[in-house]
């Protein structure tokens, strides 16, 4: 049976890798706009334009806008968790592989052969 400890820390690891590939493919989706708006900058500045293609044109350009602009703002909304996530899981892996570390040098000195497990289902204090 895995310990509690691990199955926080998987979950907050799948939060980790979710939220940089969320992250990751907006970005890919911004570059993409970004590209698309380009192309749609050097069409402009080639095309002679008519009512009715300037017309079809600008359409073209705020549907791109368009998309581009709500990429945007959910990169807004994303990016703070995004800065503490990754700023932060690092350091918590560190952390976790110091600590586990030392606990397997004072289990083994200490010949604990226990695991949390084992103690809780035996304990009357657990609910």
């Amino acid at each position: 049976m895995i310990a509690k400890t691990d199955t926080f820390y998987e979950q907050l690891d799948r939060l980790y890798r979710e939220v940089t590939r969320f992250y990751n493919e907006l970005n890919k989706h911004q570059s993409r706009y970004d590209k698309e708006l380009s192309a749609l900058y050097h069409e402009l500045e080639k095309a002679e334009l008519t009512p009715t293609s300037g017309y079809e044109f600008a359409l073209k350009l705020q549907d791109v806008l368009r998309k581009r602009r709500v990429v945007k703002d959910e990169m807004a909304r994303l990016q703070p968790i995004y800065n503490y996530v990754a700023q932060t899981f690092y350091t918590l892996q560190k952390q976790i592989e110091r600590a586990i570390s030392q606990s397997k040098r004072v289990r083994k000195s200490l010949n604990v052969t226990l695991s949390i497990n084992e103690v809780l289902e035996g304990s009357e204090w657990t609910s």
